[in-house]
């Protein structure tokens, strides 16, 4: 293998690594949620370097390229990612890393700097905020009780919107648990509703969550 060969085979995969080092970067930065981990990171700069790898081979030998594609045709994506944006920042990875592994190294430092860019004004400028916070309510009322007079008063008061997204019954019929996805009215702390609701429902168990999505968003 010559000098030009080595260079050729080198140079594509070094920038995919180097630019994944970055994507990777971006999405701890840009990342909202609570269960941000270490591994994806990691993921991400492999599999931007292994298709900067795959994408070099099956430039030079198309044998070798279908070959790869009947290997890869029987693996499922994963589809337990923690976020949308999770899945964005990996098809951003494997682009850059197919710009790279098809010779295109400045090509693909652009896509990367560009892409890392977008998506740092997209997190630092909050874009396309909901409007109002929400909340998902969990509580646990008697199997009995009429649970939409007892809470009528307490959500006309401090509820701006409600909708009820499920309810459960306990094994042995005793309780009912309900979890509603609501809109607090402007200006409601959370701690005068759930005093508010403690009142209202005889000191019950309750759980309020805030969601950064819309209520009918499965959870």
């Amino acid at each position: 293998m010559t000098s030009t060969e080595i260079t050729a085979t080198v140079l594509p995969v070094g920038v995919s690594f180097f630019l994944s080092l970055g994507i990777a970067w971006t999405h701890r930065r840009a990342f909202r949620g609570t269960a941000y981990t270490q591994d994806y990171a990691h993921t991400l700069v492999l599999i931007a370097t292994v298709t900067a790898v795959l994408v070099n081979t099956i430039r030079t030998d198309v044998g070798i390229g279908l070959a790869m594609f009947a290997a890869f045709s029987v693996i499922r994506f994963p589809r337990n990612l923690g976020q949308s944006s999770d899945l964005a920042f990996m098809f951003f990875a494997i682009a850059v890393a197919m710009l790279a592994g098809t010779g295109s190294p400045v090509t693909a430092a652009i896509v990367a700097v560009a892409g890392c860019g977008l998506a740092l004004w997209l997190h630092q400028s909050d874009a396309f905020a909901p409007h109002k916070s929400g909340h998902v309510l969990t509580l646990s009322l008697a199997s009995d009780a009429d649970f939409e007079s007892m809470l009528a008063p307490t959500f006309g008061e401090y509820v701006e919107e409600s909708r009820l997204l499920g309810q459960r019954l306990s094994p042995d019929g005793g309780s009912i648990e309900l979890r509603y996805g609501i809109g607090l009215k402007q200006g409601i702390g959370t701690a005068n509703f759930i005093e508010a609701l403690h009142h209202s429902c005889g000191n019950r168990r309750l759980k309020l969550e805030p969601v950064g999505q819309e209520f009918d968003v499965e959870r």
